[in-house]
């Protein structure tokens, strides 16, 4: 893994457009290497790929 980047936003006023031009750029995903094995990053923020079934009762 390589150094990391410090990015300095300097728009502060209201409505600049900061968290949009933050949330817009994408994250680099990397490989984390853990008991001998290198694993994918994994991306919380993605809808899972797989959806698991729970058992709902409706009561009322």
């Amino acid at each position: 893994m390589g150094p990391g980047r410090l990015r300095i936003d300097l728009g502060a006023a209201p409505g600049a457009g900061k968290t949009y031009a933050l949330l817009a750029e994408p994250l680099p995903r990397h490989e984390i290497e853990y008991h001998g094995g290198v694993f994918p990053e994994t991306d919380v923020a993605a809808p899972p790929e797989t959806a698991v079934g729970v058992p709902v009762r409706v009561v009322g």
